[in-house]
């Protein structure tokens, strides 16, 4: 009876007291079944201001601005949640589980009760308290072992997309760091062990381990398509470096994938110690979302790498043909790269996800090799399996992106996706399905966005 009474009072105190927080109606099942729940506390004081000082500045050098972007929001975030964490500070215990966030303006906690909640409703500088929503792996539609070892042959993606005239050119991702939000990476692998990054190379967000590991697969198998050797990565010559966002389940809370998020935007050692923005990655690759689409948390993290000229790529989906339906984040309304799949006979793959998103926008931007794409396995340092899906290639753009970048390594986000729609190339033959009122005959379309990804075109041309 005081549980209930307790939620009761907290919708109570937002309707008479006028508290200017929004409440997530699942927070309120939560409570009525566990009496505890991990909530996502917004700050009333967005980003977007902060982030809107670095188109007024120029700098000498990539890391510096993302230094500048980092300590900005380490600031901003400092001051704005000061308040708030004191208030936390008298009436939770020390051994509470609560972590801040400068890159969304958000603070974690963990197990919090009714009454707790409704005193964060009804502050001015909350706007708004969230669950801690598990989002989950764009699992692929097939998986299945594949011939073993080394083989020094082009996958089908690979030659489609013509890598070798870009490499020919002298450019292999060479001088680039490329990075994966997924489920980890076994990076003793004969394709991935000489060219992990040395160092700033590793965070753990799920489980807080020092040293790569990937017990689900999925993690391994996307970066050997950005960079494995061996023939099955687009930019051999890059460094990776990886953040674990998910479970050997596939599924991770939104705090998990912000704090890799922000680990992207300014690298530190595992175990979360001194950072340096210097040794962020040029792309990061994500093949993960939330089954129905609709949701924004990821923006201001999304926002955040885009000003530091890290470009966000994410799977669409894999849940075609019917249209317009797609996962969060591919269905952002910031920028970003959403990505479709197509089959070696240049067809769209059965599965892709097909626009427009939910805001009315074209969606994929671009369509990339995804049907039975061969890559490492996590099963052993020599095995290699096929798998089918977007999140198979979200990773061939990727790998395009550290080409661009190593071609060119002042080339701004602006500058690299345009380069990629440029180049792409209008060979997908139509569906019929003209979702979105457009005729997939136009270009961008809402099957293939801007058309078939071509390193060669983008990079060369």
């Amino acid at each position: 009876m005081l549980k209930l009474s307790l939620i009761l009072c907290v919708v109570v105190a937002i309707q008479v007291f006028g508290a200017p927080a929004t409440i997530s109606p699942n927070i309120l099942k939560s409570l009525n079944s566990e009496g505890t729940v991990d909530v996502l506390v917004t700050v009333a004081s967005p980003i977007r201001q902060v982030l809107s000082t670095v188109k007024t500045r120029s700098f000498a050098t990539r890391g510096q601005r993302l230094t500048y972007i980092a300590n900005a929001l380490k600031a901003h975030a400092a001051a704005t949640q000061e308040p708030i964490l004191e208030f936390l500070s008298k009436v939770v215990p020390a051994s509470a589980e609560i972590k801040t966030f400068w890159i969304t303006n958000k603070i974690f906690i963990k197990n919090a009760d009714a009454g707790l909640i409704q005193a964060l409703a009804a502050r001015a500088d909350v706007s708004a308290i969230t669950e801690n929503r598990k989002y989950e792996l764009i699992q692929p539609v097939e998986a299945k072992p594949a011939k073993s070892n080394i083989q020094n042959e082009l996958e089908w993606g690979l030659l489609l997309i013509e890598v070798q005239k870009v490499w020919d050119a002298g450019f292999n991702g060479n001088g680039t760091r490329v990075g994966g939000l997924d489920t980890g990476v076994r990076h003793t692998r004969e394709s991935l062990v000489n060219i992990f990054a040395p160092d700033y190379n590793w965070f753990d967000a799920v489980g807080g381990l020092k040293t790569p590991s990937d017990p689900n697969g999925h993690g391994t198998h996307i970066t050997g398509t950005i960079v494995g050797a061996g023939g099955i990565g687009v930019a051999p010559g890059a460094e990776w470096v990886h953040c674990r966002g998910m479970n050997a389940g596939g599924s991770g809370t939104e705090a998990q994938f912000l704090a890799c998020g922000e680990w992207f935007a300014c690298p530190t050692l595992p175990d979360g110690s001194e950072p340096n923005c210097e040794k962020a990655p040029v792309v990061v690759s994500n093949s993960w979302g939330y089954y129905g689409g609709g949701k924004d948390f990821m923006d201001d993290v999304i926002e955040t790498w885009v000003a530091g000229n890290i470009v966000p790529v994410f799977g669409n989906g894999n849940e075609g043909p019917t249209c317009g339906f797609l996962r969060s984040p591919a269905d952002s309304g910031v920028a970003l790269v959403a990505v479709g799949a197509i089959t070696i006979d240049e067809e769209i793959s059965y599965f892709s996800s097909f626009g427009p998103s939910y805001l009315g926008q074209i969606k994929p931007n671009i369509a990339a090799p995804g049907s039975e794409v061969r890559s490492a396995s996590s099963s052993a340092d020599d095995a290699y399996a096929t798998y089918s899906g977007t999140s198979m290639a979200a990773p061939h753009v990727a790998g395009v992106v550290s080409l661009l970048v190593s071609s060119n390594p002042d080339y701004t986000y602006e500058e690299i996706t345009k380069r990629l729609y440029s180049g792409a190339t209008h060979t997908i033959p139509s569906t019929g399905r003209n979702c979105g009122g457009i005729s997939e005959e136009t270009y961008p379309n809402n099957h293939v966005g801007h058309g078939r990804l071509s390193a060669s075109a983008s990079v060369l041309g």
